[in-house]
């Protein structure tokens, strides 16, 4: 359609239906006439969005490499570049390469990030075109009171939609499920987001909304769109399950999220293995309904929460199926999947990353609580005591080093007194007052005092790592006993 001009204010969602049809001069039984169809394609022309003038990957690697924060990048690196030229030309014996090495750093930096921002663009361009083909070409109207089949671009304002559900034309509902269904089998969890206006006087501010057992509406919401997001798997893990797999051990997945979601991720990551199929991927494969497929052909499972019954019939999935996913999943259930499985004899680890996973984890014969943020945030606290605690011996306590940095580095302060008022001169020799208690130091050491803070940090940060590895490797066991292979 011909975009207007000017942009009117919508307020087609504030009306009634009757006022709304009023405004559209249609009606709900018989729709819009011929006359009116035609007048209204003259006016607003067909329903297709113009597609836009392609552009060449050489301007779209164009526009990343110098558009928008790129420009300050190069910006930065032209700096850098200069003040090394400037300070190598004027011979000065403080000048450091340092300058050329940041901005050689930042070139690496800005280049990596620009081939990596292309080959995501480049990437959610293809998905989109994917979708759109998913989109339906045909559509139901009401016209002139009959229902006629009409292609999509043939519609108008005014059009009376029928949408239900088991009609045997696409529509939208249909797409919205299609869509959804095809973007959880990528793995990528999808998201949908409608509105409804609630009374203010039924649900006043502070109103504490149930998820659980609903205490608000649920029905004839309106629907905004959809979201999707992913969270791919590390590279290790697919190579990780499959020797686990072959070991013996039997990996079974239970998660939060929708079965369609959980069952891409467990097949990116080979808890699913290639060639295993579910009731459902047989009854795909054959085109029949699920209920006609032998349950003994399949050999791999996906159970939704509300599906799952008492401790039986879970006995019973652990021996039947040896690759199962558990979807949509609360903490009761992921501990009573955890005890189902040592009925059997097995010895159980869990791997849980959060405080749903708090009863599994519990019921575990062995419990793997992931927590790489806060084994982080230890490291980074160990590096900042290692940096204060040398920089302290110097005399400069923590709440003294705020904006010491600039009178430290610069050329108008001679005298830089630290915590216990020493000084430290800008001289070339060394000199020790023994009357007055004062030591003064060069500026030379203090550079050095800088380094040393910095090699501290970063060395106790590398042991802290190391150890972390050590003991994860090793656990209880020596390091000469387990080794590191």
């Amino acid at each position: 359609m011909k975009v207007p001009e000017q942009t009117a204010e919508i307020d087609d969602h504030r009306l009634n239906l009757a006022d709304l049809y009023q405004r559209y001069n249609t009606d709900r039984d018989t729709g819009l006439t011929d006359a009116q169809v035609k007048e209204l394609l003259i006016r607003d022309g067909p329903n297709i969005l113009s597609q836009p003038k392609p552009i060449s990957k050489s301007v779209k690697l164009y526009r990343h490499l110098f558009g928008g924060f790129s420009l300050v990048f190069w910006i930065c690196v032209i700096i850098y570049f200069i003040m090394y030229g400037f300070s190598t030309a004027t011979h000065d014996e403080n000048a450091s390469i340092s300058y050329l090495w940041l901005g050689i750093m930042l070139i690496i930096e800005e280049l990596a990030i620009v081939f990596f921002s292309y080959y995501q663009e480049s990437k959610s361009s293809s998905t989109m075109a994917s979708i759109t083909k998913m989109a339906s070409q045909q559509i139901l109207v009401i016209r002139n009171g009959e229902k006629n089949q009409i292609n999509t671009e043939d519609l108008v304002v005014g059009d009376i939609i029928e949408v239900k559900s088991g009609d045997s034309i696409p529509d939208w509902r249909n797409q919205f499920n299609n869509a959804y269904l095809e973007l959880g089998k990528l793995g990528e969890r999808a998201l949908g987001f409608c509105e409804l206006q609630l009374s203010s006087s039924e649900y006043p501010y502070g109103y504490s909304f149930n998820i659980n057992e609903y205490n608000f509406p649920v029905n004839n919401l309106r629907f905004l769109g959809l979201m999707a997001m992913i969270n791919p798997p590390k590279v290790a893990v697919p190579n990780t399950i499959m020797n686990c797999r072959s070991a013996g051990i039997k990996v079974i997945m239970f998660t939060g999220d929708h079965p369609c979601t959980a069952k891409g991720t467990a097949r990116a990551t080979n808890i699913i293995s290639e060639g295993s199929e579910t009731i459902e991927d047989i009854a795909e494969r054959l085109g029949t309904s699920p209920e006609s497929v032998n349950p003994n052909d399949a050999k791999a499972c996906v159970i939704h929460g509300n599906d799952l019954g008492g401790p039986a019939e879970i006995d019973e999935l652990l021996r039947d199926y040896t690759e199962i996913v558990f979807a949509r999943t609360d903490p009761k259930q992921k501990a009573c999947i955890v005890e189902a499985c040592q009925r059997q004899g097995a010895i159980v680890t869990m791997i849980g990353n959060s405080i749903s996973d708090s009863p599994a984890l519990q019921q575990a014969d062995v419990r793997i609580a992931m927590a790489y943020g806060l084994i982080g945030l230890l490291q980074v606290a160990a590096g900042f005591l290692a940096y204060f605690l040398a920089i302290t011996e110097n005399g400069f306590l923590p709440s003294h080093l705020f904006d010491l940095r600039k009178l430290s580095e610069s050329e108008d302060v001679n005298n830089l007194r630290n915590s216990y008022d020493q000084e430290w001169v800008r001289s070339s020799s060394f000199i020790y007052l023994k009357q007055n208690l004062f030591f003064f130091k060069t500026d030379e050491q203090r550079k050095q005092l800088n380094l040393t803070c910095y090699t501290a940090f970063f060395m106790t940060v590398s042991i802290c790592q190391l150890a972390t590895l050590i003991v994860f490797k090793t656990r209880r066991n020596s390091i000469m006993q387990q080794g590191m292979k």
